[in-house]
């Protein structure tokens, strides 16, 4: 990159970063509402607890932010909201592991049988060189020996 193109850049996004300066204080002036989603009725321990963490952040920012509680599967099943997700209909999904095992792969990992064997056992299946290799993607905790 030549100097003088570097320099038309750099000036370019100094103007544009003033430019838009006022607005992100604007936008942070805006209130959101986050869409939740759960399998469960009200009532049910994983939807209170949304509720009740929606009333929290609603008092901490001044009503800024808040979260509207779907449950009884109101907006589908798991696999529906997985997909509202993934196109940002949905911002917050209480999903079981093994719905989410289809989507990304290296989440199955956690629902694989032989991980809770012995380690000489877990060699032995097929789907323990599988979770084996899924482990290793993983940062270095505790694992299986």
């Amino acid at each position: 990159m030549k100097r003088r193109d570097f320099i038309k850049l750099s000036a370019g996004l100094g103007a544009t970063m003033a430019a838009t300066t006022p607005l992100s204080s604007a936008f942070a002036q805006t209130k959101m509402v986050l869409k939740a989603s759960d399998v469960h009725p009200l009532g049910y321990p994983t939807v209170e607890a949304v509720v009740r963490m929606g009333k929290k952040l609603e008092a901490a920012t001044d009503g800024r932010l808040t979260i509207q509680m779907f449950p009884s599967m109101q907006l589908g099943g798991e696999k529906e909201m997985i997909e509202q997700a993934q196109l940002g209909a949905l911002q917050i999904a209480r999903i079981s592991v093994g719905a989410v095992g289809p989507v990304v792969d290296d989440v199955n990992v956690l629902t694989c049988r032989s991980c809770s064997a012995t380690p000489s056992t877990w060699r032995k299946s097929s789907t323990a060189r599988s979770a084996t290799n899924c482990w290793r993607r993983f940062p270095r905790t505790k694992r299986p020996a």
